[in-house]
């Protein structure tokens, strides 16, 4: 009789769990005034366990980052902190968040590093130990919850976290017909739900470089992932953002290079869908309907290329100096001028042209945004030579351990890397680097070993 009353409470309280992440959304969409409490129940959610830590923080950068044309703007800049302080507590709550592997103790090591700089070295110290701690935070926060996911646990997040970029990208598509909404930005580059194409692009990048990754992986691709690899690319080029259509078709061939390297596997054992009947006649087939439409296919890479031809370039490199060569011109100024030092960690290349928002009562910068093409470069700006160096290592663990966990976690993590040669968006968790964080997480962490919910995959409860 016991046992039955628990099991009905416990089922009682899974499906009030699961309602709150619809309540959030219902008032995320419902009104200005109520965009607080839809980060407080996500705050809510995340303290219900590991899992929906980062559910929780996937949909919190989907509040920030929705299309306004859809929504109401945000009442509130700090409602994703409250998320993110939440699934910290969370954390802290459960046995296993101070037991820290290599990596995280290194990632915790590195954001230390980048508040003593701060406090040394930066032009406006209390906006760059701020901008370190939330980076620190967020990594730490994400790499704990994911490294206390068994295999089972963390397989099923993975293919919520595909199944949601899914959902996005298809909730896009009406609004294709919609451009006031699907083309509000900037009238020519699709953002679809999105509040940007730059946001838009790069995000379809990710879905990409998942579905390229499994489907790598299979000896016969299922046409429904062809399918989706067809379509997210699509949508890549309808964004007009150049950075996250570059950085997926880089990350294919680094993604099979690092992974025969660092696995010491051939790459028919690697990707044995190359060695697919099925998409060798595929890729034939495209590749002469492709030499039949040579001069249509050429006006379309040319249009991407120019986003709708309002730059009048050559070629993708002359597209790259007109798009980011004044951004480069000035860090490397700053790089001349402070090698060692830097300018201080997320501070602009000039400070005097910084927005900065602080909070009202204890005058703390809640938010200051920058923009950086050039992740690399905006790094040795920012924290010099040795910051570089330790970035470097962090970087390159952060590939080792995407490369043991399979081709779609190595595709993941060289994507996002990759994506930052265009959009510095590495250590900006405020916005559209909170769902790269997410997904870099995911591809650098091993589960822990199989427990009791591993070995009964489709209990009824989920366990916390």
């Amino acid at each position: 009789m016991y046992l039955k009353q628990r099991n009905n409470f416990s089922l009682i309280f899974w499906w009030i769990k699961n309602l709150i992440p619809l309540l959030a959304i219902a008032t995320r969409l419902a009104d200005f005034a109520t965009t607080d409490l839809s980060y407080l129940l996500l705050a809510g959610y995340a303290l219900t366990g590991r899992r929906e830590i980062i559910q929780a923080l996937v949909l919190a950068w989907l509040f920030k980052m929705v299309n306004l044309g859809l929504v109401p703007e945000m009442s509130t800049v700090t409602g994703y902190y409250t998320v993110l302080f939440a699934g910290a507590l969370s954390l802290a709550l459960r046995s296993n968040f101070l037991h820290l592997d290599c990596f995280k103790l290194f990632t915790l090591f590195l954001g230390l590093f980048l508040v003593l700089h701060a406090l040394l070295f930066s032009q406006i110290p209390d906006v760059s130990i701020l901008k370190a701690i939330n980076w620190m935070l967020v990594m730490v926060v994400l790499l704990a919850a994911w490294s206390g996911l068994n295999e089972w646990q963390r397989d099923d997040l993975q293919r919520w976290l595909f199944k949601f970029l899914i959902l996005l990208a298809i909730m896009s598509l009406p609004f294709l017909a919609i451009p006031s909404i699907g083309y509000m930005r900037n009238g020519s580059g699709f953002q679809g739900i999105l509040n940007h194409p730059q946001a838009f692009g790069p995000t379809m990048a990710l879905l990409s470089a998942l579905v390229f990754g499994r489907l790598l992986s299979q000896k016969r691709p299922s046409i429904m992932l062809i399918a989706m690899a067809f379509g997210s690319l699509i949508l890549i080029i309808l964004s007009e953002s150049r950075t996250a259509g570059m950085a997926l078709v880089f990350a294919m061939a680094f993604s099979v290079v690092f992974a025969c390297v660092l696995r010491r596997k051939t790459i028919a054992t690697i990707a044995p869908a190359l060695r697919s009947k099925r998409l060798v006649a595929l890729g034939t087939a495209v590749f002469f309907a492709f030499t039949v439409t040579g001069s249509q296919l050429s006006g379309v890479v040319n249009d991407y290329i120019s986003k709708g031809r309002k730059f009048q370039v050559s070629g993708i490199t002359e597209a790259y100096d007109l798009s980011r060569g004044s951004l480069i011109s000035t860090m490397m100024d700053n790089i001349k001028e402070r090698p060692w030092t830097g300018i201080g960690f997320g501070i602009a290349s000039d400070p005097d042209s910084m927005v900065i928002s602080r909070d009202p009562v204890l005058d703390l910068p809640i938010s200051a945004p920058i923009e950086k093409g050039v992740a690399p470069l905006a790094v040795l700006e920012e924290i010099g030579v040795l910051g570089f160096l330790l970035i470097a290592i962090w970087v390159g663990i952060l590939i080792r351990r995407a490369a043991l966990n399979g081709m779609a976690a190595l595709m993941v993590a060289c994507t996002t890397l990759l994506i930052n040669m265009g959009e510095a968006i590495l250590f900006s968790p405020g916005g559209m680097g909170l769902l790269a964080l997410i997904m870099l997480s995911y591809a650098a962490n091993k589960p822990k070993s199989s427990s009791l919910v591993a070995s009964h995959p489709k209990s009824s409860v989920p366990h916390a």
